[in-house]
C-alpha cells in the first residue's frame, strides 16, 4: 500500500508540475482595430471574425482540412441534420458541450440563438442578423437535444447557411439576463477560448477553455492588441513582438 501511495503521490505532483508549466504557446496578434462588440451578428465585420470563431462554434462547420476548397460540411455542435419535409430541418445536437459558464448546451440555446426574438421578429435584439436568418418563420426545441426550423421556402441548401454566423450557439439564460450590449462586451460561447478582457479601443485577451468539447486548445492564451500602423503591426512581426 505504501508503495502504491507513493507511485499516486509522484503521479500527481508530475501532473501538477506540468499543468503549473503549461507550456503552449500565449499567440499575439496585431490588428488594425477590433469592432466594439463580440455578438457575433452584430460584429460582422473582418475585425470581429477575427475574434467570433475562437469563442464561439457553429452548428456545422466546412471541412477545410480535406477540402480546401471547404464545399463539404461536418458535424460541430450538430451531430447530424435531416431535411423532414420541403420546408422542415431537423438538427440532432451534441450532447455535453458546455459554455465557459459550465453551463451545458441544450436545444433551448439553439432555438433562442436563431429565435424571432434574437433575429428575425418584428423587434429583435440583434437585428443586423436578419440578413442571415431570411425566411426562417418556425425555430422549436422539439428535444433536449433536437431542433426543427421551419423556413418560408425550400431551401436545400439550408445546412449551408448554419456554417455563417447565423449557426453560432449563445448560451440563452445569460444572454437574456445580462442583455444585447452587455453581451457583446463579455460574450460567452462553446469555443476553444473564454474571453478574459475586452477593450474595444486597446485589445481582446482570452485564454484556453480546457472544457472545450473538442479537445486539446492548442494555445493557452491569444491576445488581439489594437496596433493602427501597418508598420508598426509589421516591426512588431520582424521583432517577435507579434506572431500573427
Amino acid at each position: 500500500l505504501k508503495g502504491t501511495l507513493s507511485t499516486i503521490f509522484v503521479a500527481c505532483l508530475a501532473f501538477g508540475q506540468a499543468f503549473a508549466q503549461d507550456e503552449r504557446p500565449e499567440i499575439n496578434v496585431a490588428v488594425d482595430n477590433l469592432w466594439p462588440t463580440m455578438d457575433p451578428v452584430i460584429g460582422i465585420s473582418t475585425t470581429g471574425q477575427r475574434v467570433h470563431s475562437n469563442i464561439f462554434d457553429t452548428l456545422i462547420r466546412r471541412n477545410r482540412w480535406e477540402d480546401p476548397d471547404g464545399n463539404t460540411l461536418v458535424p460541430w455542435l450538430a451531430t447530424r441534420w435531416e431535411r423532414k419535409s420541403d420546408l422542415i430541418w431537423e438538427f440532432t445536437l451534441r450532447d455535453g458541450v458546455k459554455f465557459h459558464d459550465g453551463h451545458v448546451m441544450d436545444a433551448e440555446d439553439v432555438a433562442f440563438s436563431m429565435s424571432a426574438e434574437r433575429l428575425w421578429g418584428e423587434k429583435p435584439l440583434a437585428p443586423r442578423g436578419t440578413r442571415y436568418a431570411r425566411g426562417i418563420v418556425r425555430v422549436e426545441a422539439t428535444g433536449p437535444l433536437t431542433v426543427e426550423v421551419e423556413t418560408s421556402f425550400a431551401d436545400p441548401n439550408f445546412p449551408y447557411r448554419l456554417v455563417t454566423p447565423l449557426g453560432f450557439v449563445l448560451p440563452s439564460h445569460y444572454y437574456q439576463e445580462v442583455g444585447t450590449d452587455a453581451f457583446g462586451q463579455a460574450p460567452i460561447g462553446t469555443g476553444p477560448y473564454k474571453m478574459v478582457s475586452f477593450d474595444p479601443s486597446v485589445s481582446f485577451e482570452a485564454v484556453a477553455f480546457d472544457d472545450y468539447w473538442g479537445g486539446a486548445v492548442p494555445a493557452k492564451s491569444l491576445s488581439f492588441q489594437i496596433v493602427p500602423e501597418f508598420s508598426t503591426r509589421f516591426a512588431g512581426l520582424v521583432s517577435g513582438e507579434f506572431d500573427v
